[in-house]
């Protein structure tokens, strides 16, 4: 019986940065190595293999050489055909042409370095597709790519008879090969009668054509399946090997570079897909990100004479762009922008490319700048400091990132909250509200942090930023209040003065309040411990080292991990366990403190499982005022990082 179809058999296989080593230990257990295993039982099978970068640098980390080396053994006897990519699993469709190039480059170096094989095909997840892409692939060296049967919808093939042939696509003038592969193998198909599933799909196959060309069936069986522990997991790859090598007679068992070798006549086809950029309106969080890998693109183009620097500081860059943070995936987890895991490790490898690419620019000095950082049409304010970067925006006059360099963190990470109608609120530092009632969530409020300021002063190399608010409709509550509102920024503090003005005819009464997120990596003791105290006489030269003494700070206490409120004290000092690092929070008057976690509860995509994750820790820092006809009250608040 001659074969009826060809079908090539692939994997994908990644695993991205951030998650744990233990985490790794279980996928390489229960997933890769049964795998492997299985796939050498079987040599009459040809395979088609897809690790990404970071799969390769964690194996290579956990110095499992056997796994390297049986990796060779089934590349050179040409059972196994590796695949290429970007390292790191990009969002390639929002990645610079360099960076697109320089990350399927790594990957195909790094591939001809450990096994001696030179790469000329792809694999991309359906989330990083884009005509676009086209080009940088073909300059990259590869020739042809695997999608999935999804992007196919829009393009001129109208039947499942379509799905079996390979196609050519073209972006400026470079061309590439696309094998479709059909949506049918998803997370369940490890755990199905896999011959019933391949029979009705070669029976839907068209006959061959004209010149006897076969139909080309790619399956990727989704190795999201729970399949169990490594015996068992072994036991189902097995029975699907199994099964295959059964149906040799109605199989040509193939890898892609062979077909293409054959010559044939693809038809040139255009996959177009949505602008993913609209996945920014709905998560910021995600926006902010792709801005500041922007900015510090930027930084790292300015590196002049030194090769060596550039080249690892765009490597670092490359880290942070994996593309589950931009995009909802068909993996059975939440988005990856809700999981404070993903998004503290991409600004952690976006900040180590910053403090390469920035090297001893600002020494011990801050200087502000101002761009359109996060491309909105305003432009936003940005302190650069040897140790603290932060990031302010005009509408609000609030700090939207707060980066300490030295470790690296954004301590502003968090992940937004939806409001009763459904629009995600933002967070952030110093957003402020005027307020009935001292808890910002009850009573009459002014949302200061959603009104636009007016800038007043601009001291780029003293490091001076000044906003102003003037009085609001008298519709809005305490509208006759003008708030001006200055920062000031140092090497390793920040400080923020504010002068409020009743512009009104009567006397004003309300509570100044300023809420604040810190992001830390969690809020039990082993990782976040809070002092207050009721009073601390800070410096005024700025000299102050983080140290206390007896005879500069009285009243300290800790406080308790379910304490709500404390009231009248002059500083807080937070003690980030996972950094080693301390925050201190000082003000030249007693303020009143409320603290609340941030936690929210997302949905996976698949099994619909709910999960917790602990996002921030919200500070609402408040003052009483009493403003008669006329009068003024100013106040002010340092951040310090240690």
């Amino acid at each position: 019986m001659s074969p009826q179809l060809k079908m090539i058999l692939g994997f994908h296989c990644h695993f991205p940065l951030a998650l744990s080593d233990a985490e790794f230990e279980t996928l390489y257990k229960h997933k890769l190595r049964p795998l492997l295993r299985t796939i050498n039982k079987y040599p009459g099978i040809p395979v088609t293999i897809h690790f990404s970068g970071s799969l390769f640098y964690r194996i290579e980390r956990w110095k499992h050489d056997d796994f390297f080396s049986l990796i060779g053994q089934l590349a050179n006897r040409k059972q196994v055909e590796l695949l290429g990519g970007g390292f790191y699993e990009p969002m390639l469709s929002l990645a610079l042409q360099p960076d697109r190039i320089g990350q399927v480059e790594l990957l195909t170096t790094y591939i001809r370095k450990h096994f001696d094989k030179l790469v000329t095909g792809c694999y991309l997840p359906s989330e990083i597709w884009d005509i676009d892409i086209v080009s940088a692939l073909a300059y990259a060296g590869m020739t042809y790519t695997f999608l999935p049967e999804n992007l196919f919808a829009n393009t001129q093939v109208q039947s499942a008879f379509g799905l079996y042939w390979p196609y050519i696509t073209e972006d400026k003038g470079k061309t590439l090969a696309v094998f479709p592969v059909p949506g049918r193998f998803d997370n369940q198909f490890l755990l199905l009668d896999a011959k019933n599933e391949l029979t009705r799909l070669a029976e839907g196959a068209p006959p061959a054509r004209p010149g006897g060309e076969l139909p080309v069936l790619s399956v990727f069986p989704d190795l999201e399946a729970d399949t169990g522990d490594g015996k068992n997991t072994e036991k189902i790859f097995t029975a699907l090997f199994e099964t295959l090598e059964k149906m040799n007679g109605l199989f040509e068992f193939t890898h892609a570079s062979k077909i293409l070798k054959e010559e044939r006549k693809m038809s040139k086809i255009y996959i177009q897909t949505n602008n993913i950029k609209h996945y920014f309106t709905e998560y910021p969080e995600s926006a902010n990100l792709y801005s500041k890998a922007i900015w510090t693109k930027r930084i790292i183009e300015q590196i002049r004479g030194d090769k060596a620097k550039k080249i690892a500081a765009n490597e670092q860059l490359w880290k942070s762009q994996g593309y589950r943070l931009f995009c909802r995936t068909n993996f059975d987890e939440p988005d990856a922008i809700a999981n404070p895991l993903m998004r503290s490790c991409a600004y952690q490898n976006i900040l180590l490319a910053e403090k390469l690419a920035a090297g001893n620019l600002f020494n011990d000095s801050t200087i502000l700048s101002e761009d359109d950082f996060n491309f909105d049409g305003e432009a936003e304010y940005i302190f650069h400091g040897c140790k603290i970067n932060s990031y302010i925006k005009k509408t609000g006059a609030y700090i939207f990132e707060l980066d300490y360099i030295p470790k690296p963190w954004n301590y502003l990470s968090t992940y937004a909250a939806r409001e009763n109608g459904g629009k995600r609120a933002a967070r952030g530092a110093f957003m402020d509200r005027l307020c009935s009632s001292e808890d910002a969530f009850f009573g009459v409020c002014r949302d200061c942090s959603k009104e636009h300021y007016r800038r007043t002063k601009y001291a780029r190399k003293r490091a001076q930023l000044a906003f102003e608010l003037p009085p609001a409709h008298p519709s809005v509550p305490f509208a006759a209040i003008k708030t001006e509102k200055e920062y000031n920024a140092g090497s390793h503090w920040l400080k923020v003065r504010w002068t409020l003005t009743n512009t009104g005819t009567e006397c004003e009464r309300f509570y100044f309040i300023s809420e604040i997120n810190l992001a830390f990596s969690g809020c039990d003791e082993k990782k976040l411990r809070v002092f207050s105290y009721e009073n601390f006489e800070l410096p005024a030269d700025e000299s102050f080292t983080g140290s206390e003494s007896k005879e500069k700070s009285e009243g300290k206490k800790p406080v308790e991990k379910n304490k709500v409120f404390i009231p009248q004290i002059k500083a807080l000092k937070f003690e980030d366990k996972y950094n080693e690092t301390v925050i201190w929070l000082f003000s030249t008057s007693p303020y009143n403190a409320r603290f609340s976690p941030v936690t929210s509860k997302v949905i996976t995509n698949r099994t619909k499982r709910e999960l917790e994750f602990y996002q921030s820790t919200c500070i609402q820092v408040s003052n009483y005022i009493e403003l008669k006809a006329g009068a003024q009250a100013s106040f002010e608040y340092a951040v310090y990082i240690f």
